[in-house]
């Protein structure tokens, strides 16, 4: 039997802690488990060597003297003891424990030895460990409540997975108040075995889990646990919660990219790359999920907006648009058609106001309704309870009515309802909210949550290329750094443009001198205007030093110029450049982080980067049909459209050489970071003008 086999659909539980003393865990635990599980099936085995007998069942000393199959351990002891528990366990057969004990890794060095001793002894005896430090477990499609929670979700078709045991709680009370149902209900603790990644992966293959809903305060599975996001979000949706994301933790960043490419943002453009929809607070993680378990994700950003008030309809238009959703305009066609179920003095253009006709409002929800539906203008349809409306028998009935037919007309829309109206009128938002239509309170929460249940387009997250270059069995690719050339830290500017050279990557021409007239003889072949850049290792961001001249025009200004860098800089080492005029500068740049792997970013560059932040991140290598959409994302975004005369860029010229690079420095680990910025962009031209490589003697592991 596999461990999740085992935690979900066991047949014998040992309960290792039992007791009968009420306010003990043990006694919790007990009562929990006698009273779990549809059918009676689950048999459970007390274990204490301090008892014959527990409200009535046969105690045992051991887990192995049980003599049948037990399948799952729930382990209470002190942390001391936990790692002899475990390895009684294994001769038993058991294949999953639950520890849901504290006073391991997190309370310090006695604690994590602790630990390492439990750990030890499940590797040896082939025993998963859920926890420890954990609320434990439910099966709330069985009954079975392996946790500390004197109470069971309703069940239904979310699975929720977290690192915190308040969220497993958080569970109980949102399904009774929000008619939430739940189908498992997972707490890792400190995640010292069974970690996100195997507890998703079996969620993914799961058939009573429809969404998957994680609260994550780390993630230890690194790039695997992403790869296995996208193989999930291929089959159901997912949604994710990072906490701990302040940016006290993260290293100064030297360069461009390692700044716009921190830890954090890393981790929320891989969980959206890999299809997740990301949230930033639990309310939002039930009830985004619940609203994907009801609804379809929205297919498109275009909501139609039905409210009995025209104030409350322009709040939402304007919280959508926030969130990046659009309320359009309807067009002339579709208007006239709406303007025959309403009022006169209403309005049809969107959002849709029906006024106070209080008397015909059960029938214009249901007709309204079924408009949008029917059309191909809007993607979600928005009705809006409010305070009369909400509390009419009649308009609830109609907007159920019209959820019901709603697979059959139009299966990839989704309806979403707005609900303002007194605590006295609930009965009515739970209607609703069991007729299959999620009921938001709230304008606020409303447009929160319907832009989070986005379909996003999901990347593809695979396996690190195999790399090539020298001692790697592959054949050496163009521009391939390794131990072999010297380079530890940030490559000289000659072995910068050297792999660029290599690699086939488009660099303005160039030549490293340090005489004068070598300079001035590049320049004269190349063609003037020139840049010159003064070459120094502590100088990294050259133009920010004052150490990058441009528009020399002539062989007298380059002389000049290099006679006053020389001076201010006491070095003999420059890069005389040709200088790109025109177009739009570009960025791109790449670094491997220590737990993802390879990172691409893509977005607006030159020397105000840092000021609009204005890039897309990806988990490297991506194709050029994802590096399109990188493009899309930029706020900006209508500058490579063309600005005020200048030339458009084309995006599909751009987006490949983006892949190219993230596909060139995905499959070379030598590489530790590149920045090329700016990449001067013009039509189908793209020229990098500016460059730098961190490059390590070894391979990150």
């Amino acid at each position: 039997m596999n461990w999740f086999t085992a935690l979900a659909q066991p047949t014998g539980v040992a309960l290792i802690g039992a007791s009968d003393t009420q306010g003990k865990a043990g006694r919790l635990l007990m009562d929990n488990l006698a009273n779990g599980c549809d059918g009676g099936e689950l048999r459970v085995f007390p274990i204490n060597p301090r008892k014959a007998e527990i409200l009535g069942q046969t105690t045992y000393p051991s887990v192995a003297a049980i003599g049948s199959d037990v399948d799952l351990a729930v382990i209470l002891l002190p942390a001391a003891r936990v790692a002899d528990a475990i390895a009684d366990c294994g001769r038993a057969g058991v294949a999953t424990a639950i520890v849901i004990s504290g006073g391991f890794s997190e309370v310090g060095p006695d604690g994590a030895a602790h630990e390492r001793a439990m750990l030890d002894a499940a590797a040896a005896h082939g025993v998963r460990v859920i926890g420890p430090n954990c609320f434990g477990f439910v099966n709330c499609v069985t009954g079975l409540n392996a946790s500390i929670s004197a109470a069971t979700p309703h069940a239904g078709g979310i699975s929720i997975v977290t690192q915190s045991g308040a969220y497993g709680m958080s569970a109980v009370t949102r399904s009774q108040r929000d008619h939430i149902g739940f189908a498992k209900v997972i707490s890792l603790g400190n995640c010292a075995d069974v970690n996100e990644t195997d507890v998703l992966a079996a969620l993914g293959d799961d058939g009573e889990t429809r969404v998957v809903c994680m609260l994550l305060e780390s993630i230890q599975g690194g790039r695997h646990f992403f790869e296995v996001l996208s193989q999930t979000t291929a089959r159901k949706p997912v949604v994710v919660l990072k906490t701990g994301k302040s940016s006290s933790g993260q290293r100064a960043a030297q360069s461009h990219t390692a700044a716009l490419s921190g830890d954090v943002a890393v981790l929320e453009a891989g969980l959206r790359q890999a299809g997740a929809h990301v949230v930033d607070d639990g309310d939002t993680l039930f009830e985004v999920a619940h609203s994907l378990l009801l609804q379809p994700a929205a297919s498109g950003r275009r909501v139609g907006i039905i409210s009995n008030s025209g104030g409350v309809g322009v709040e939402l238009t304007d919280l959508l648009e926030r969130e990046g959703m659009l309320v359009p305009e309807l067009s002339a066609g579709l208007q006239e058609q709406l303007r025959a179920l309403i009022p006169a003095h209403g309005s049809s253009a969107n959002p849709i106001d029906i006024t106070t006709d209080w008397s015909r409002f059960a029938q214009m929800y249901r007709s309204l309704i079924d408009a949008l539906l029917a059309s191909d203008e809007v993607d979600v349809i928005l009705p809006v309870l409010l305070h009369r409306s909400a509390q009419m028998p009649e308009v609830i009935d109609a907007v159920v009515a019209a959820g019901e037919c709603q697979g059959e007309s139009a299966p990839d829309k989704s309806i979403h309802a707005c609900w303002v109206a007194p605590a006295s009128a609930d009965e009515h938002r739970l209607r609703v909210v069991d007729s299959g239509i999620p009921c938001h309170v709230g304008p606020h929460r409303t447009a929160t949550v319907i832009a989070r249940t986005l379909r996003r387009e999901r990347g593809k997250i695979s396996s690190l290329p195999v790399p090539v270059g020298p001692g790697t069995g592959e054949a050496d690719g163009p521009g391939a750094p390794d131990a072999s050339d010297g380079q530890e830290g940030w490559a000289d500017a000659h072995t910068v443009y050297r792999f660029l050279d290599e690699a086939g990557f488009p660099a303005a021409p160039w030549a490293r001198v340090s005489e004068l007239e070598g300079g001035v003889a590049h320049a004269e072949r190349c063609g003037y205007p020139v840049v010159i850049k003064a070459l120094r290792k502590d100088l990294l961001h050259k133009s920010d030093a004052g150490a990058v001249v441009l528009n020399i025009r002539d062989a007298e200004s380059l002389r000049s110029t290099f006679r006053a860098l020389e001076q201010k800089f006491q070095t003999r080492d420059f890069l005389v450049q040709k200088q790109i005029e025109g177009g739009i500068e570009l960025v791109i740049g790449a670094r491997r982080d220590p737990q993802l792997g390879p990172v691409i970013v893509a977005g607006l560059g030159g020397t105000l980067i840092e000021l609009f932040r204005d890039v897309a991140i990806r988990l490297a290598p991506v194709t050029a049909a994802e590096a399109l959409q990188m493009l899309d994302e930029l706020r900006f975004s209508a500058l490579l459209d063309g600005y005020r005369g200048s030339p458009a860029v084309q995006r599909a010229a751009c987006a490949e050489l983006i892949a190219a690079v993230s596909r060139w420095f995905a499959e070379r680990p030598a590489l530790r970071e590149l920045d090329f910025n700016p990449v001067i962009a013009s039509g189908t031209t793209f020229t990098i003008v500016d460059a730098r490589i961190r490059t390590s003697a070894q391979a990150p592991s």
